[in-house]
């Protein structure tokens, strides 16, 4: 029960009326206050206070100042007594509750498996959900242990359940493939479900490649994608954890169709990851082209450039002399108004800016895309399947195909026939680089290389802002998917959940509103800020100073006094062991599997140890050099994290 309770919510849940003070007419005062509570209590969450149920404080202040009563007559009262009984039957009554039949349960089974499990709640979650549900009904809950058992019961048959249903919608064909990856033998070639689940490691064509061939064999299997998409994400989670955690030959133990089911959401779930993960890098290596193309150019600017003022000038008397003097050479009509240095220097000064700066950075990414990223992107984006929601970005779909299809790749230019698409591909700072002149009759054509880049170039904007997906992605999947399926039937719903303007004009109106107050607040105060610096160079341009930190509560600070004064000297592991002696919270650790096979008492003892290393950022390695205290016991470190070593803790 929750200690904090506003003056409203006293008043909705806890005032007492007329027909409740009636019942207590009879009822001697040493009773009439735990009768209240018990009625409140029930009728708020559904069962019955006990003597291990701690009410607030302001809750029995506010029942005892409409009573009239002092608090300190509760401690007399029996909650396990007969008087406690009868007073609870009273109350049933006075509610209108009757006891729950088998029929009840049944029908609590069936709301479970078909309301509440396909929603994603798990059986240890829906406690509280079973008990407003037979609230409603106005039936009386079993008992807690017999409500749990109710519970398992239900979710093992819904769990049974899906199993089967996935299991059916898999061919023999498609069976025979998933099973590959659990045959370790020669003959299952290099997919094994240890190679599905690794992580594919560092960034290089190797790591491509393998990613590659794992995503081609999950595509092999033919799963079915439309059933697995029709339950919720948390149960594909759940059941996905589920298979991570255990080996080859656990999954093999399992019966045929539980083990065919997980192994198609684990292999449904890892198509995501890699094809997520290969967008990604594809995105990666188009931003490192460009990245790292500046750079170099602007480095080696950097070393070169001289500034020439007065170039102008320079160049118009140049061309004055040139004019006068068509027949002289450059040394004597030049060379006397800019020496060669000076002609040098003007001709890096531009290319460090405009379009001389642009052609460098493009030959600079030409030359690492076609000597390096070309053995690898190619084969990224063959790989997948490409799609968009909007005409308008069909042209780079058509490009991306072409690219694709790997038609004449030998060949370094293409006619401008309308066979290639270039609206929305070739932008204008690059179309002087793209586009190139024939020398033999002077019409314009494509460079293949640089064409392919611009591209990939568009692919990668169009990517970020969901306007081109990918088929079999999650972070990159069809946007449409982003939004609940009912939601142009509830729109107006979803739009007031979400607090905003369902007029498109209205909500912009408001958003450039706000930022336009932002902005102008920022351009106000930022000269006068303290806390802000500005300076002129090319990195960390704005600087912001760290704010000053608050002052420590000073219930804070006497908390800590107390907790030192009283349990001096005492370290955090103890009190992280002392607080689980008494509260038992590692039993709300669960495991992702069906069973628990390690003993309560150790399984309890390498929860708190590898909490302590986590949550302290010791680390487990260090947990293990803890040196033996008094009254300490030694145990054995789970398998997976520290094999073979021994512990000791206080």
């Amino acid at each position: 029960m929750k200690q904090i309770w506003t003056a409203e919510e006293l008043d909705a849940y806890w005032s007492i009326s007329f027909d409740e003070l009636e019942l207590l007419r009879i009822k001697p005062d040493t009773s009439k206050i735990a009768f209240i509570l018990q009625l409140k209590f029930y009728k708020y969450f559904g069962v019955f206070p006990d003597q291990d149920h701690l009410f607030a404080p302001i809750v029995l202040e506010y029942i005892s100042d409409q009573l009239d009563l002092d608090s300190e007559i509760l401690l007399s009262y029996d909650w396990d007594g007969r008087t406690s009984k009868r007073h609870r039957q009273e109350i049933l009554d006075f509610l209108g509750f009757r006891r729950n039949t088998r029929q009840d349960k049944e029908k609590l089974n069936e709301w479970l498996r078909s309301e509440v499990f396909p929603h994603g709640e798990m059986s240890n979650t829906c406690y509280d959900l079973c008990l407003n549900w037979f609230k409603s009904l106005n039936i009386v809950a079993p008992t807690k242990k017999e409500l749990q058992r109710e519970i398992s019961s239900a979710y093992a048959q819904y769990e049974s359940e899906t199993f089967f249903d996935i299991y059916e919608n898999i061919n023999d064909i498609s069976r025979k493939n998933i099973l590959i990856c659990l045959n370790e033998s020669e003959e299952a070639g290099s997919i094994t479900f240890n190679k599905l689940k690794a992580d594919p490691g560092r960034i290089g064509l190797e790591t491509v490649l393998s990613e590659i061939e794992k995503l081609k064999f999950i595509n092999e299997c033919n799963l079915p994608y439309e059933k697995l998409k029709s339950l919720h994400p948390k149960i594909i989670q759940r059941l996905y954890n589920r298979i991570t955690s255990e080996s080859t030959w656990e999954v093999k133990r399992h019966p045929t169709h539980i083990s065919l089911t997980l192994l198609s959401v684990f292999l449904a779930k890892r198509r995501m990851q890699i094809t997520d993960g290969l967008v990604e890098l594809l995105i990666l290596i188009i931003g490192r082209l460009s990245k790292r193309a500046e750079k170099k150019v602007v480095n080696a600017f950097v070393k070169d450039i001289t500034k020439v003022h007065g170039k102008n000038t320079l160049l118009m008397r140049i061309a004055e002399a040139a004019l006068e003097f068509p027949e002289d050479t450059v040394k004597n009509v030049v060379y006397p108004i800019a020496n060669k240095q000076k002609l040098s220097d003007i001709i890096n000064e531009y290319k460090s800016s405009g379009k001389g700066y642009q052609k460098e950075v493009h030959k600079i990414i030409r030359s690492s895309y076609s000597n390096h990223y070309k053995r690898m992107v190619p084969k990224i984006l063959e790989t997948m399947e490409f799609r968009s929601n909007n005409e308008h970005h069909r042209p780079i779909l058509k490009a991306l195909d072409w690219i694709k299809s790997g038609e004449n790749n030998r060949r370094k230019h293409f006619d401008i026939d309308g066979s290639l698409p270039t609206d929305d591909i070739i932008k204008p700072k690059w179309y002087n680089v793209i586009i190139d002149s024939d020398n033999n009759n002077g019409s314009e054509r494509i460079n293949r290389i640089n064409y392919e880049i611009a591209v990939l170039e568009a692919l990668k904007n169009k990517l970020r802002c969901k306007e081109i997906w990918v088929v079999g992605g999650d972070k990159y999947r069809n946007p449409d998917e982003d939004v609940p399926q009912d939601f142009q039937m509830n729109r107006v719903f979803y739009y007031d959940q979400l607090g905003i303007a369902e007029d498109a004009n209205s909500f912009t109106k408001e958003l450039k509103s706000n930022l336009t107050e932002a902005l102008n607040s920022l351009n106000n105060t930022i000269l006068t800020n303290k806390k802000v610096k500005l300076r002129p160079t090319s990195k960390k341009n704005i600087i912001l100073s760290p704010l000053t930190s608050q002052l420590e509560p000073a219930n804070i600070n006497k908390l800590k006094g107390q907790v030192q004064s009283m349990w001096p000297m005492t370290s955090l592991l103890d009190i992280l062991k002392e607080t689980d002696m008494r509260v038992n919270f590692s039993k709300c650790f669960k495991t992702q599997r069906t069973s628990e096979r390690i003993d309560k008492s150790d399984l309890q003892k390498r929860l708190l140890l590898t909490l302590y290393g986590l949550g302290t950022n010791t680390g487990l390695k260090r947990v293990v050099s803890i040196l033996s205290t008094p009254n300490c016991f030694v145990f054995t470190f789970p398998l997976a994290l520290r094999r073979g070593k021994k512990f000791l803790v206080c």
